[in-house]
């Protein structure tokens, strides 16, 4: 499903053009305000911040020993400094910050690349040999445009937006060379090349939050510093043609395979996109109204269990989006989804603070964005995305759960299919571990060897010491949700010569408790149900385990407790633990069994 489908609409110039055109008036908070107090304050922090340094050496570590944060946290703190300063400079608008500021854009414009050293890769998205220049082809011609690439042209086009006659006062080489350095490290790349694996023109390649969140940043360089209209038309045009890539790997009920973590920078990177769209032809090309459209922003509701927690599979931590949903809230007034404009103002703290920078255009449009009066927001207690293949169902004084089923090809694919988590009164019971620290390995032949991505680290079977294997076929084969009972088939997301001939996870959700009936056969010695948990519950007589939030699980004779280290230090900094523990349950026989678990609050 495309949404452009070819469309053509004239650019206008950079003169023409109004940033945030939707908002009648662009107000920043007042430096009075306490908002505007506490913006400030983060500027000066980030003035009286050493700027760290970024050597070769370190940019080299990933292809020697595969770390890749090294390098990521100084670059990343030099950018988010900058952004700091910039939203202190627009409110206060003392010139207080501006000389710290033209040091970081130095420094920034200097970098040899963008590209962080996982990124740097050919366009057909392999990564590079140690001794790849960095970004650049020998000619000194850039010829790779990444996610990070982008946004820095996308930050620094901003300093050039708000600042450029005080930036000028002191030095006009500054904002010169932010032009120059935009244009050659983003502009024209992406103008150049169509054979990027995320722009998705080749026939039959499939993109994720690389092509929106790319396109995005790039619309944003060009909206804000391209005063050539041929190179401002051809940015647009290329975005749109991109675009509708990334639009057409969806199925109709808008679902993220990418899980809730990396939608804000998938179908949220696409709103920005869009909004960009609206504002550079003056509100011609207006795609909100697309059905689609809609129900891409609405997952992210869809998929909300409760608090900070989602139905986190695929690469996607167990806690999310503290700083708040402004950005969903304005989703949800250009789509015209009431429900999720409640749902954002319910779930966003007031005056909440983004301090990353990767979504720079999203968080300065937050400033100037006033959340409506909202009606108190009532989840539904189920909701289903029956492409995508995730079921939730919740209950905020009981249990909440969410089930998958989907295939093993999915971006930032899991073997997971029918995998399903289990809260409490918002209480982790049964959990999706989440995603690892990211190295190489998690992104190169050897993925599914990473704790915890492969099936062993998820509530599902392990059959004749085989866990589930990635790739599209290995999938799900039967999905059914409703209210009462979600019913997920999924022999088929193993090997054959693992000996299974049906796998069946049967779930009655209710508001006390939960049944789960498993129905596994198979040839071979053993099969081992597992279930994940944070805490190790106490067993209270044969067959029951109890927790500290008191949930109790009944389980069949002879299940035991596991407990397991985990080897990442990430993960256990968002668990606040060294060691999980699984309910582990074997079923021995040969031919058809069946087991039940039944949850009780």
């Amino acid at each position: 499903m495309k949404i452009f489908n070819g469309a053509k609409y004239n650019v206008l110039s950079k003169s023409e053009f109004r940033l945030f055109s939707d908002f009648e008036k662009v107000e920043f908070p007042d430096k009075n305000s306490e908002y505007g107090k506490k913006l400030i304050e983060l500027a000066n922090e980030a003035l009286q911040q050493e700027i760290p340094q970024l050597y070769a050496s370190t940019y080299r570590q990933f292809t020697q020993n595969g770390n890749r944060q090294n390098y990521e946290k100084g670059c990343r703190e030099r950018r988010n400094m900058l952004k700091k300063l910039l939203t202190g400079e627009i409110i206060q608008n003392e010139e207080r910050y501006i000389d710290k500021i033209i040091d970081l854009v130095w420094l920034i414009l200097e970098e040899t690349t963008w590209i962080i050293p996982a990124h740097n890769i050919d366009r057909s998205g392999r990564v590079g040999a140690p001794n790849q220049p960095l970004g650049k082809d020998f000619t000194g011609k850039v010829s790779c445009v990444d996610l990070f690439s982008a946004e820095t042209g996308a930050l620094l086009s901003f300093v050039y937006y708000f600042l450029e006659d005080k930036l000028d006062k002191a030095t006009p080489i500054i904002c010169d060379r932010i032009i120059y350095e935009v244009r050659r490290k983003v502009l024209q790349p992406y103008i150049d090349f169509c054979d990027f694996w995320w722009m998705g023109l080749n026939p039959g390649r499939r993109v994720n939050n690389w092509n929106p969140w790319i396109s995005a940043n790039v619309l944003t360089v060009t909206a804000l510093t391209e005063s050539d209209s041929r190179i401002r038309q051809q940015v647009l045009d290329k975005a749109m043609e991109c675009m509708d890539s990334f639009v057409d790997c969806y199925g109709p009920d808008g679902g993220c395979n990418e899980g809730p973590s990396y939608w804000s920078h998938a179908g949220g990177a696409l709103f920005m996109a869009l909004e960009l769209i609206y504002d550079m032809t003056g509100g011609e090309a207006d795609y909100f109204g697309e059905e689609i459209i809609f129900n891409m922003m609405d997952y992210i509701r869809k998929v909300h269990l409760q608090d900070y927690r989602y139905a986190n599979f695929a690469d996607c931590d167990a806690q999310l989006y503290r700083g708040g949903l402004t950005t969903v809230a304005r989703m949800g007034l250009r789509t015209k989804n009431d429900m999720l404009v409640d749902f954002a103002a319910a779930n966003t703290p007031e005056e909440c603070i983004r301090e990353g920078y990767d979504l720079v255009y999203q968080d300065l449009k937050n400033l100037c964005f006033k959340m409506p009066i909202c009606k108190q927001y009532i989840p539904n207690k189920f909701d289903v995305l029956e492409n995508l293949q995730v079921a939730v169902y919740r209950n905020k004084d009981g249990f909440s759960l969410a089930a998958k089923g989907g295939h093993n090809k999915e971006s930032h694919n899991h073997n997971d299919v029918g995998q399903i988590i289990v809260l409490n009164a918002g209480d982790p019971v049964f959990i999706d571990i989440g995603a690892p620290t990211y190295t190489r390995d998690v992104f190169s032949e050897n993925r599914y060897n990473v704790f915890p991505i492969n099936s062993t680290w998820h509530n599902v079977p392990i059959i004749n010491g085989y866990g589930q294997k990635e790739g599209a076929e290995f999938s799900c084969d039967k999905f059914l949700a409703t209210e009462e009972k979600i019913v997920i088939e999924y022999q088929s997301s193993y090997e054959k010569h693992t000996g299974v001939k049906k796998c069946i996870r049967e779930i009655v959700p209710g508001k006390d408790s939960v049944i789960i009936n498993e129905t596994i056969d198979f040839e071979g010695s053993e099969a081992i149900f597992q279930y994940y948990m944070v805490d190790a519950p106490v067993k209270t007589d044969e067959n029951t385990f109890v927790l500290k939030n008191g949930v109790s699980i009944t389980a069949p004779q002879g299940s035991e407790i596991i407990p397991v280290p985990i080897p990442d230090d990430k993960l256990k900094s968002i668990w606040e633990t060294d060691t999980l523990y699984k309910l582990a349950v074997k079923v021995t026989k040969d031919g058809e069994s069946k087991i039940t678990l039944v949850l009780k609050r």
